[in-house]
């Protein structure tokens, strides 16, 4: 019984260190928005498109935290596009209890787009587009973060102002 005991306590012991054994943390951001890893993997945020205001954002949402990076399809060259997951513990959400989070953690790329904090990308294929377009559309209905701005310059008259 004391083995089976001690075999249950190993076995809890480990599933709690594994998460972090796959754990990286980003080193760097490039101008293009790609990341650079710690493990010296360069990746991108699958599926989006990010302004300028966002890659401003991403050292205080990513710096000096443990992500999960899990891979979408990779490209023949350049960064490899990936979903990115923070614990939730490590970041502060106010908002919570309107974003889906996954097991304790959130997928940033999910979270941009909520936030109105990045567009989808339709020029490439992305696992998860379907999830993030309906993020996207839900953030323009809200005029959220870009979208506050984005669709009053959308619906802006394209005819120049009268000469006087």
């Amino acid at each position: 019984m004391a083995s089976v005991k001690t075999l249950l306590l190993v076995l809890v012991v480990f599933l709690s260190v594994v998460p972090r054994l796959w754990a990286e943390k980003v080193s760097s951001i490039h101008p293009d928005g790609s990341l650079a890893l710690d493990n010296g993997q360069t990746v991108q945020l699958a599926g989006l498109e990010l302004p300028e205001e966002t890659l401003r954002l991403l050292p205080i949402l990513l710096g000096g935290k443990d992500i999960e990076v899990r891979p979408d399809t990779a490209p023949a060259e350049g960064p490899v596009p990936a979903y990115l997951f923070v614990n939730t513990s490590e970041i502060d959400m106010p908002f919570a209890d309107k974003f889906k989070t996954r097991e304790k953690k959130v997928m940033v790329n999910e979270l941009l787009l909520f936030l109105g904090a990045a567009k989808v990308d339709r020029s490439k294929p992305c696992q998860e587009l379907d999830g993030f377009l309906r993020l996207e559309d839900e953030a323009k209905k809200k005029a959220q973060g870009i979208w506050s701005y984005e669709e009053n310059f959308s619906q802006a008259p394209v005819s120049p102002p009268p000469v006087s």
